[in-house]
């Protein structure tokens, strides 16, 4: 194709060359409305759908797909494939506003895909090997990889994604559910905004080699974060409302401060050392503590602490100080250094 065609409906058994400056236009007819029967779309040039339901069909699966820039324009539009089901898409994707992308098959993204403002992308089994631009809802089956460098997201994300590689995320947007984060270096560009209607249900792991939060917040509502690598020392803050928990190993370093908000309930697992401060508001509960404490504390809530060596300079207790259920028998270790004890709450030990 070497300029400007609209079809209702495209079945190709050979390879279509859309050139560079060209774009394919293929609206919602009747049946599928773009097969491929064990071949590819490629070129430089634009595949366009449009349509209440424009469909995608792949015969043959494996390495057949579309090797050109698509562009969704409004509508849904819909990707299946065979008994054996995979496709691979190589170029840009554009999702624009009030557009939808259903894609069943085992898919794979190799180029950026972007989903505007009021869009929706949706697909059950995916590897992202591009860059993802998110302003709408992006969801799908948990069953997925992220590989990409870019992950901006100023919507919503509504399903469990895995970063598997070193990225950079930003954006204002939400997670609505579990993020894992297992190789490479993962840097913030901006707060993160984790957020579940259910508490217990979400997670974050973080087990890639750094994870630089860069001087930006971790805002976690019903959510959990797990640290499994040796040490997290950015001066940033870790921001916990309604039931929500921190999680380190022994033997690791977590240099963040954790503010438990008004309301919430604080489950702070930290059998390493916790280097930056505590706050817990008034009305807010702190669950154990840090094995070892360098920083300040700042109680004007309640904590329920276990096990603890503290070492840092400012211990202020306006709130309520007892042993946690686990631990009734624990004490508070001063240790070592000079520190300044004040403040006019309760300490039942």
């Amino acid at each position: 194709i070497t300029s400007n065609v609209d079809v209702d409906q495209v079945r190709l058994n050979d390879t279509l060359i859309i050139n560079s400056g060209a774009t394919l236009s293929v609206y919602d007819g009747r049946g599928t409305d773009i097969y491929l029967n064990s071949t590819s779309i490629t070129g430089g040039g634009t595949l366009k759908t449009s349509g209440l339901g424009t469909e995608l069909y792949v015969n043959g699966g494996g390495q057949y797909g579309i090797n050109c820039n698509i562009l969704i324009l409004n509508g849904t539009t819909s990707v299946n494939s065979t008994s054996t089901p995979s496709i691979h898409f190589y170029g840009y994707i554009n999702i624009e506003q009030q557009a939808k992308l259903f894609s069943y098959p085992v898919t794979y993204f190799h180029g950026t895909i972007t989903i505007n403002y009021t869009s929706y992308f949706y697909a059950a089994y995916f590897w992202i090997y591009g860059n993802l631009i998110n302003d709408g809802i992006f969801d799908g089956n948990s069953f997925n990889s992220f590989g990409g460098n870019t992950f901006v997201n100023t919507g919503v994300i509504l399903i469990p994604v895995n970063f598997d590689s070193s990225l950079s995320i930003s954006g204002n947007g939400i997670y609505k559910r579990s993020l894992n984060f297992y190789n490479g270096t993962v840097t913030l560009l901006s707060d993160l905004n984790c957020t579940d209607s259910i508490s217990g249900r979400s997670n974050i792991f973080v087990n890639c080699s750094t994870f630089n939060l860069n001087g930006n917040d971790l805002v976690l509502t019903n959510f959990d974060i797990h640290f499994y690598n040796p040490v997290i020392s950015n001066p940033s803050d870790i921001l916990l409302y309604n039931t929500s928990g921190i999680y380190l190993n022994a033997g690791n370093s977590l240099g963040t401060n954790i503010y438990v908000k008004q309301g919430a309930t604080g489950r702070l697992g930290l059998f390493g050392n916790l280097l930056g401060n505590i706050n817990i508001d008034s009305l807010a509960v702190a669950n154990y503590s840090p094995t070892n404490f360098y920083g300040n504390l700042y109680n004007y809530g309640t904590w329920n602490y276990g096990p603890i060596n503290f070492y840092g300079n400012e211990f202020l207790n306006n709130g309520i100080l007892i042993p946690s259920i686990a631990y009734p028998n624990e004490v508070i270790k001063f240790q070592g250094g000079t520190h300044t004890i004040e403040g006019k709450g309760k300490t039942e030990r």
